[in-house]
């Protein structure tokens, strides 16, 4: 049983075609983190395909992922090998 389960919600979209319709997201916040640890998942600045997580207290960015559940299961087991 993990220690801690980790959770993606959508923070930022981006819109596609006429009108805009926001419902691309690009960034999700990351809830279930230990005390002392915030994290993003975001969309990778260089390739629209791929996705990034983004460590809020170091800001730094590690990873280079195919989805956003690929990058959130890769960060669920690097706070449970902690």
């Amino acid at each position: 049983m993990p220690k801690f389960t980790l959770s993606k919600t959508a923070c930022m979209w981006s819109g596609e075609g006429p009108g805009e319709n926001f419902d691309h997201p690009v960034r999700y916040e990351i809830g279930g983190m230990p005390a002392g640890r915030v994290a993003h998942i975001e969309m990778s600045g260089h390739a629209s395909d791929r996705w990034q997580i983004l460590d809020d207290v170091t800001d730094k960015r590690y990873g280079d992922f195919e989805s956003a559940d690929d990058a959130l299961a890769s960060l669920q087991a690097d706070v449970e090998n902690q």
